[in-house]
């Protein structure tokens, strides 16, 4: 790459809930929601690995993510962002957004018909459910 190049590499998005139910049997459960209630699950969080970015390019990156609406909502997880919706306020994390208000920013009813209508989605166009590697079901 040239002098101005950087990498970052998305490494988690869209989640369909039947992934995160397994993540939970599995004991990963640190820091995930309960299933229903993610910003991966609707498409409105990506986690970025940043690593390979100096001190500017991430400073960089987060101003582009901002203006995009996505923020670093989770504290701690300086990968993730996730979208805030209209007028988000300061800092926003995901525990202090209204789901529903940013659901209806986005033109649906409210979080549940967002949710609902982004994981039909998923599978209609032909996705296949995550697969447990360890056959627990």
């Amino acid at each position: 790459g040239g002098e101005g190049d950087c990498e970052c590499f998305n490494t988690s998005s869209f989640l369909y809930q039947k992934n995160k139910e397994d993540l939970k049997k599995h004991g990963i459960s640190k820091g995930v929601n309960k299933p229903g209630n993610s910003f991966h699950e609707v498409g409105l969080a990506i986690d970025f690995d940043l690593s390979k970015l100096t001190d500017e390019q991430k400073e960089s990156f987060e101003k582009i993510a901002n203006g995009c609406g996505f923020f670093k909502t989770v504290s701690g997880e300086d990968w993730h962002f996730g979208y805030g919706g209209d007028n988000p306020g300061e800092n926003p994390t995901e525990k202090d957004l209204n789901k529903d208000k940013v659901a209806e920013d986005l033109g649906y009813k409210n979080w549940k018909e967002m949710f609902d209508e982004n994981q039909k989605d998923y599978i209609d166009k032909g996705n296949t459910p995550y697969t447990c590697p360890n056959g627990v079901e």
